[in-house]
């Protein structure tokens, strides 16, 4: 368990360890869509504050998502006992299960188009972008992960597979080519610096 752990990519690395190999990351990869499941790890990797609104006109979170975020509330609120317990700031490893960001991650990895994506949320783009690089980059992680020993009751290869389905849903423009506007107003100002914008 500890090497799951290590290989993990988190802001909290022990909750996703536990996250990913319990019976309510199980049940999403059995029954959900890979869209579904990106949705369940985006709530996971979300770093959004809980006084900022977070609004969208997309369909609300499934209720299978809904479901394993409340199960998985038990670890979450155990987690922070033992991190207290061995010294470990919890500003510093949170824990989040933020179904305020389900379906965006959804509606993206489902093919939503980016354009309506931006429009239809109350996110801006750079922080879009942001929580699904983030979603995407622990879903690659989960899907590297060494099976090893799991709980019989789970089916981590399965959890694997998935993650490695969702990611790819993940992997398209602009998530994987994103430059931030100020930047590409600098690099075009570099290349064209004697070309006046009215």
């Amino acid at each position: 368990f500890g090497e799951t752990v290590a290989e993990l990519q988190s802001d909290n690395e022990l909750f996703l360890a536990l996250a990913a190999r319990s019976r309510a990351f199980s049940i999403v990869a059995e029954k959900g869509t890979t869209a579904e499941f990106a949705s369940l790890v985006g709530c996971l990797a979300s770093d959004f504050s809980e006084s900022r609104t977070i609004s969208t006109t997309f369909s609300e979170p499934s209720e299978l998502v809904v479901d394993a975020l409340y199960s998985l509330e038990p670890i979450a609120d155990e987690l922070p006992t033992l991190q207290i317990h061995n010294d470990l700031d919890l500003d510093e490893f949170p824990i989040r299960l933020d179904l305020r960001v389900a379906s965006v991650v959804e509606s993206f990895a489902a093919g939503v188009p980016w354009t309506q994506l931006s429009q239809d949320s109350s996110l801006d783009d750079g922080d879009l972008v942001r929580l699904l690089r983030r979603t995407a980059e622990i879903l690659r992680s989960i899907s590297a992960l060494i099976v090893g020993d799991y709980d019989q009751t789970t089916n981590f290869p399965l959890v694997r597979s998935k993650a490695s389905r969702a990611a790819n849903a993940l992997d398209r423009p602009p998530v994987v080519d994103y430059v931030p506007a100020a930047a590409a107003a600098t690099n075009e100002t570099q290349k064209k610096p004697r070309v006046i914008i009215t």
